[in-house]
């Protein structure tokens, strides 16, 4: 009976290890904040090469696919992007707030003073329509190395600048004397 039982053990142990050898590693994505320089289309690829100068890193490349989710929001008359995502089949994007989703493909990226201006062509057919949106330069991204490649997973306009080390504080005279003497320069 104990031979038995060994042996179901041996064999659950490598059937476990077969399904867990199938699965791919899900790495968390790596973060950036920096200034968004321009965005050109990969012919037939269906993809942006998106060059971007980091604060920390430098000037990279990044592929953005084209078909994309941009969570904005309408203030006078113009649509503010507060999230651009690439959308996939297990998480669609859902509005927060007074936010409004539009989703399609991207079919240009320009650079104008402090503003990105976005078109995206939604809809099908008759009823497609492009529309624009403006986000700031400076960005927050998430993005994943894959096959030698940086993809954007999603964007954040307005990407703060990491804060740098405090200046040491200056010294003053006589500020650690003892309460009953007098400072040295007095």
């Amino acid at each position: 009976m104990s031979r038995w039982l060994c042996v179901v053990a041996v064999a659950m142990a490598v059937a476990g290890s077969a399904v867990a050898g199938g699965r791919k590693e899900l790495m968390p994505p790596k973060n950036g904040i920096g200034v968004f320089i321009s965005a050109t289309p990969k012919p037939g690829a269906g993809t942006f090469e998106v060059k971007m100068a980091l604060d920390n890193e430098g000037e990279k490349l990044f592929e953005l696919p084209a078909q994309l989710a941009v969570m904005y929001a309408e203030k006078n008359g113009q649509r503010h992007v507060r999230l651009v995502r690439v959308p996939n089949a297990k998480h669609a994007p859902e509005a927060k707030g007074n936010a409004l989703i539009a989703q399609g493909t991207l079919v240009k990226a320009e650079v104008q003073g402090g503003q990105v201006v976005l078109t995206l062509k939604s809809g099908e057919g008759d009823a497609a329509g492009e529309q624009t949106f403006t986000m700031a330069s400076r960005v927050q991204l998430a993005y994943h190395a894959e096959a030698d490649k940086l993809i954007i997973q999603h964007i954040n306009p307005g990407g703060k600048r990491e804060k740098g080390e405090k200046p040491a504080k200056r010294e003053r005279p006589g500020k650690d004397a003892p309460a009953n003497e007098l400072p040295e320069n007095f």
